[in-house]
């Protein structure tokens, strides 16, 4: 595969590891200083990664380059910072509005695939390889297993996929089709629903995804998308989802409110109640009233800032490196840093600020 542009495998240093197993590391583009994701695989479809470069899918992390070599192929792609799917579940922090949503969205991102010619197959579809970014939007990730559809064949030429999630065709029962992803999918929507108190009945739609027989499942993603809308009572979803929705799933990103423990929640009031009390109480000195009551604000403002950062509100600090590492000290001095920043540029603006005031009024 040729090299593009500025995309030499030599201007890209290592910066972390984000899965050493699986050899998946944020890279640093030596020139731009730009952010991206370096994967080495072993087990790959050239073809497909190399139809990703070329064109650019919604939801798909963007492939930049592709480098093959020894039986080995090196990619570097979008980074995209967020949370796992798999770790929403394990969390608890899932409600039954971002079941839906989210089910919908990785449905159209399915559909875009499905849709070339021939058809993308992804064949992994998991919650290990959705992520969830700060603003809700879903990325589906790793095509290590993909292949485009051949109608022609019987059977796949080699085994691949997550038990509990591939569907029986890809054991060498029959050849791997659109329906094989609705299959994923369906165990996808299981998942999620188990882990979400009071969700709705999906049990039908989860049928319908998982039979054994392809034939029996949902004929297109876009039929099991119009099945996951319906449920949910809505008949404008497809048209985006309500603010009122969008404020309670905003609200429970809040650090304090997102696992809906209710001493968690009590203790952040307290929290939030004392930052606020704090601010009020700060002595703005010879600094006149307005801006004394500015100042009060800026304080305010600063320590939940703070805290957000600190309890990464919407993945606020997601995407520093070192933060996201798997080793825990890492991690927490990569917070404290962050942290550390925060606080001394918020103290050298108001330093700034309050001179630019005196100078003003002097």
């Amino acid at each position: 595969m040729n090299r593009t542009g500025n995309f030499d495998l030599s201007l890209f240093d290592d910066i972390d590891i984000i899965n050493q197993t699986h050899r998946v590391y944020l890279v640093k583009h030596s020139e731009t200083q730009n952010y991206y994701v370096k994967k080495v695989l072993d087990v790959y479809n050239a073809a497909i990664y190399e139809y990703l470069k070329n064109h650019v899918i919604p939801g798909v992390p963007r492939v930049y380059a592709c480098f093959e070599k020894n039986g080995q192929l090196t990619v570097i792609e979008e980074l995209i910072t967020g949370s796992l799917l798999s770790e929403r579940i394990e969390d608890g922090t899932l409600t039954a509005f971002e079941v839906s949503d989210y089910m919908v969205k990785l449905c159209r991102i399915l559909e875009k695939l499905h849709s070339v010619d021939p058809p993308v197959i992804h064949r992994d579809i998991k919650p290990s390889n959705i992520i969830i970014d700060g603003h809700d939007r879903v990325y589906l990730l790793d095509f290590n297993a993909s292949k485009f559809y051949n109608a022609d064949a019987s059977s796949d030429t080699m085994l691949l996929g997550t038990m509990g999630y591939a569907a029986p065709e890809q054991y060498g029962f029959a050849q791997s089709s659109q329906r094989t992803d609705i299959y994923s999918l369906g165990k996808v929507l299981e998942a999620l629903a188990a882990a979400v108190p009071g969700c709705p009945d999906y049990s039908v739609q989860i049928k319908k995804c998982t039979a054994m027989d392809p034939e029996e499942r949902y004929h297109t993603v876009a039929d099991l998308r119009f099945a996951i809308a319906g449920r949910t009572g809505n008949p404008g979803y497809e048209k985006g989802s309500s603010a009122r929705n969008h404020g309670k799933r905003r609200l429970l990103k809040v650090p304090g409110f997102r696992s809906r423990n209710p001493w968690k929640m009590t203790a952040a009031v307290a929290a939030y109640l004392l930052m606020i009390s704090v601010g009020i109480r700060y002595d703005a000195g010879s600094l006149p009233p307005a801006a004394g009551v500015l100042a009060k604000i800026y304080l305010i403002l600063v320590m939940f800032l703070m805290v957000y950062c600190g309890f990464n509100y919407s993945d606020f600090r997601f995407s520093r490196p070192f933060v996201k590492d798997q080793k825990p000290w890492l991690k927490a001095a990569g917070i404290c840093l962050a942290e550390a920043a925060i606080f001394f540029l918020a103290i050298l603006a108001a330093v700034l600020a309050e001179d630019l005031l005196r100078l003003m009024s002097g």
